[in-house]
């Protein structure tokens, strides 16, 4: 009988156990599918940007028309670059709220949207960061 129930305890947290890695799984997977990618946007933006004030030092200190011509053309590439990793970074931005179309009509054409387990509009103050125009 003791043997029975120590059996059967074993098999009940097992499966308790089970569960909770799926949880962790599906958290760890928001981390690799919304965090990483943003974060190594984040990143080639700030190399960019350091490449492109570095460039600019070296265009201020060129010697010549033709080493200024080919700085230029580096600072070209790398605004080009620039502009592309913010729009990677703005496109894997993604927000834990949806637009509220009823709310937006009733002030105007600004949604301050919905958090998936509820309305938070009435919370925000009037000049809220959160608050978006709906195009």
């Amino acid at each position: 009988m003791v043997f029975f129930f120590f059996f059967l305890l074993i098999i009940v947290l097992g499966l308790f156990s089970i569960g909770r890695l799926s949880d962790f799984n599906r958290v760890s997977a928001d981390v690799r599918d919304l965090w990483l990618p943003s974060t190594r946007f984040l990143g080639d933006l700030n190399n960019f940007t350091s490449d492109f004030r570095a460039a600019e030092g070296t265009n201020l200190l060129a010697a010549s028309a033709t080493d200024f011509e080919a700085n230029e053309k580096e600072l070209n590439g790398l605004d080009q670059s620039i502009a592309e990793a913010e729009r990677a970074t703005s496109a894997s931005i993604i927000l834990p709220w949806r637009p509220s179309s009823t709310h937006a009509s009733a002030t105007g054409g600004i949604a301050t949207g919905k958090l998936r387990t509820g309305s938070w509009h009435a919370h925000l103050p009037a000049e809220s960061p959160m608050q978006c125009r709906l195009t």
